[in-house]
């Protein structure tokens, strides 16, 4: 049992360390072209940062489906954090889709398309 606590603790700084690295690397991507610090105005800047909070979403919800799927392979049994039918994993590749065409919509607004596409795909499996 030690043993896979040990690990399941070296997978998971393996997970946060590969999120810091994307958080350094990709996060100077999100403000390139803002002028920071941001001058103060009645203006919320609300629409310049969203696509930073799509990354930031995409990496909390893929760093806990990760860490899930390496808790199940050590031999945790985490039945919530990983989908096991197959409704379940379309839902979760939906999901991921929609967030990464969120961060992608500030650059290439065709990406909505497939952000609506996903979001009212969740919305009706979640509704029946």
């Amino acid at each position: 049992m030690v043993n896979k606590k040990i690990a399941l603790i070296s997978l998971i700084l393996i997970v946060v360390f590969i999120d810091i690295l994307l958080e350094k690397f990709l996060m100077p991507l999100f403000y390139e072209g803002l002028p920071l610090p941001y001058p103060a105005t009645g203006k919320p800047i609300g629409a310049a940062l969203i696509s930073a909070t799509f990354f930031h979403t995409l990496l909390i919800s893929g760093s806990i489906f990760a860490i899930g799927l390496m808790a199940e392979k050590v031999g945790f049994k985490l039945d919530e954090l990983t989908p096991k039918t197959t409704q379940g994993k379309i839902n979760l590749l939906m999901l991921f889709v929609m967030l990464a065409s969120g961060m992608v919509m500030w650059w290439h607004p065709i990406a909505f398309l497939p952000f609506i596409i996903t979001a009212a795909y969740l919305t009706i499996v979640e509704l029946s």
